[in-house]
């Protein structure tokens, strides 16, 4: 996927190598000991949780939400996620949000509620034009509309 993982808490950095050495002990689901192999940034000052609005302070002053944010190569926020601190996130769903950003960047396209990688994406615009289909009528195949405002490309024939 192309994607690097860091994580930033306020807990401070011996806090971190305590829970990073517990995680790497269990094995949840029977998936077997996991290594956690990415950064576990130390913002024990609250400096970077601030900056990212990630102190609910009706909750807690000093503890962060859990927020995801996806950060492309631009350094562009692309996509804010936050859950309160008792739910954990899930990671299927921050994997297809991953995807349909790449999908979308590359093909120029959106894609619709509930989609998942491999399923037809919305074209911003009607797909071609009479001169267009007139010299490729095979294009006619590789879109449809549904109502008269949405037109969506087929990903898989």
């Amino acid at each position: 996927m192309g994607v690097k993982i860091a994580i930033v808490s306020t807990d401070d950095i011996n806090q971190h190598k305590m829970w990073k050495a517990h995680l790497e002990e269990l094995d949840y689901k029977n998936r077997g000991p996991q290594k956690i192999e990415f950064p576990i940034i130390d913002d024990n000052k609250a400096s970077v949780s601030k900056k990212y609005g990630m102190l609910h302070t009706p909750t807690s002053t000093t503890e962060d939400v859990r927020g995801v944010f996806i950060i492309d190569s631009k350094n562009i926020v692309r996509s804010i996620n936050f859950y309160p601190m008792t739910i954990g996130r899930n990671i299927d769903e921050l994997k297809r949000i991953v995807i349909a950003l790449q999908t979308s960047d590359e093909l120029k396209v959106s894609t619709p509620a509930n989609w998942n990688n491999g399923d037809d994406v919305l074209v911003p615009h009607f797909p071609y034009t009479g001169k267009q289909l007139s010299e490729n009528p095979e294009l006619k195949n590789k879109f449809y509309n549904v109502g008269d405002r949405m037109w969506f490309q087929k990903v898989q024939e």
